[in-house]
């Protein structure tokens, strides 16, 4: 099975909503959910240079393929099925102004959350 994640700011409280979010709908246990602050995350940020990136965006990884910003939420949501009318937004709509909506959101994410529970998604 290919791998598949979805690496987040774990310093951030939205994210972290976000994250707990994302795993309770993911109902088939296709991701795992990765902090970046984790042991876990700061490796696989190493070691694929990708330190600077989570602090700036999620990062979605299906396969061989890294996905960022809108691209990630997109094909993130494809694999798990999930919220169609976002999904056929995100489609339709160019990827740069994709981007900057979600640009817009990420600048102001730190002040967006109001507690922070941590995914328990048990690992395959």
């Amino acid at each position: 099975m290919e791998e598949r994640f979805l690496l987040y700011d774990g310093d951030c409280l939205f994210c972290n909503q976000i994250a707990y979010f994302l795993s309770q709908k993911d109902k088939e246990g296709k991701f795992l959910y990765i902090a970046n602050t984790s042991k876990e995350g700061m490796d696989i940020c190493k070691q694929h240079h990708l330190e600077a990136l989570t602090q700036k965006t999620i990062v979605v990884k299906i396969g061989a393929i890294f996905y960022t910003h809108s691209q990630a939420v997109y094909h993130f949501l494809k694999e798990c099925q999930l919220f169609p009318l976002l999904r056929f937004f995100l489609k339709i709509t160019p990827t740069p102004i994709a981007d900057l909506v979600y640009n817009y959101i990420a600048q102001r994410r730190k002040s967006l959350g109001k507690y922070c529970p941590m995914p328990t998604v048990p690992k395959k």
